[in-house]
């Protein structure tokens, strides 16, 4: 998957939130998920090749980067769709904004290297 907007939180089968991004290692799926999507109260679940579940926020465009890259959509119950929108109001807004400050720094990195500037990981 592409990182372009697809943001994620960790599945852990309790009620905790842990937001991560889709690179981060998460909890394994049932096996005959693999390769499909499902969604509930705007929250909705992919699980990938790996048997990795991902968490995000049900868009038009989210399902169709996932079906084309050939996920299907399949009924299953989809992780922190019930708790009356708290991860999506509370949790998904700051998984956002981290991601976008990471990108940003990444930005700033490679446009400091390309101008012969040095590494500055330490400011960052």
């Amino acid at each position: 998957m592409e990182k372009k907007e697809i943001h994620i939180k960790k599945v852990t089968g309790t009620q905790e939130y842990h937001p991560v991004d889709i690179w981060e290692p998460v909890g394994k799926a049932d096996p005959k998920y693999a390769g499909r999507y499902s969604g509930n109260n705007s929250a909705l679940v992919f699980v990938d090749e790996n048997l990795d579940q991902y968490v995000g926020i049900w868009t038009p465009e989210l399902v169709e980067e996932l079906e084309a890259k050939g996920y299907r959509h399949a009924h299953f119950y989809v992780p922190h769709s019930n708790d009356g929108g708290r991860f999506l109001r509370e949790e998904f807004p700051g998984v956002m904004e981290r991601l976008r400050q990471r990108e940003m720094r990444e930005e700033v990195r490679e446009n400091l290297k390309d101008r012969e500037l040095g590494d500055i990981t330490d400011l960052l």
